[in-house]
């Protein structure tokens, strides 16, 4: 009887769990609980039992504890597992980035050439046209000023630009020209002495692009001396608006010659009519 009672308090004692033992065992080894962490702390609580000799008087505690560990173990292969997976999934779509990326810096750099090659052209046409405007001006500046006719511009019948000669033929100021009509085309006239006036402006207002209207009238200076003049209408556009470009010829050299012409035609007319048949 003494020895079954010592052999059972001895299977007890050997199956029961020490309190200091269970209290060095880590909470979550115990409970089972997954992750890196439990697993370190089921290996840990191992070595500390293997240091401390306790491994044979408390076999249940080791088996316990060498279960939580292969839970731990199983949970944390899983772990790596599920991490490698979302390792690779991310290094596939860093490198789908990457090359999205480097194919986007090589389509970003050659549109960038692209454009500088752009705006290279385009400042290189800005300044031929720049060049070819100053031309143009140049020129026109030149026929405006060096022409031997007076050049008058008109918008809306009235004077808006003029060169020097107008001024030395009409013996005026630019002032008293520019900004209306002028009032050596209000006394003009024909050669019977009546007013032209209402024929200039009836010009002007008829004409067109396709062709110039010319009309021969008298006019007469500030200082009151009347000459013969020829006036040259043509219609031209100059930012975006209609002008009338007239220009103002001293003919009088002209017509005295073919007042002298017909001088000379009517004495002929006269001699010949004279001689008898």
């Amino acid at each position: 009887m003494s020895t079954n009672a010592t052999t059972t308090t001895e299977h007890d004692r050997q199956n029961k769990t020490d309190p200091s033992v269970t209290q060095r065992l880590p909470s979550q080894a115990i409970a089972g609980d997954s992750g890196v962490n439990a697993s370190l702390q089921s290996i840990e609580g191992l070595l500390k039992l293997a240091n401390s000799n306790d491994l044979t008087e408390h076999p249940s505690v080791c088996i316990e504890l060498i279960d939580s560990m292969a839970k731990s173990l199983l949970s944390l292969q899983e772990l790596v597992h599920e991490r490698d997976v979302q390792l690779a999934e991310l290094t596939q779509a860093s490198e789908t980035i990457a090359c999205a990326q480097a194919d986007a810096i090589v389509h970003s750099a050659e549109i960038i050439g692209e454009l500088e090659r752009t705006k290279q052209s385009l400042c290189d046409a800005r300044e031929l046209a720049e060049e070819a405007a100053q031309d143009t001006k140049r020129l026109a500046d030149t026929v405006f000023e060096r022409t031997n006719d007076a050049v008058l511009v008109f918008e809306n019948e009235k004077c808006v630009a003029c060169n020097d000669n107008t001024v030395n033929l009409l013996e005026c100021e630019r002032d008293s020209i520019i900004g209306g009509w002028p009032e050596a085309f209000r006394q003009a006239t024909c050669a019977d002495g009546n007013s032209n006036e209402q024929q200039l402006r009836l010009a002007y207002r008829n004409v067109d692009d396709k062709t110039a209207k010319r009309i021969e009238v008298q006019l007469q200076t500030r200082s009151g001396n009347r000459f013969w003049s020829e006036l040259t209408f043509s219609s031209f556009c100059m930012k975006g608006g209609g002008h009338v470009l007239i220009v103002v010829r001293d003919i009088t050299s002209r017509k005295l010659f073919e007042a002298e012409l017909c001088g000379h035609r009517d004495f002929l007319d006269k001699i010949i009519n004279a001689v008898p048949d």
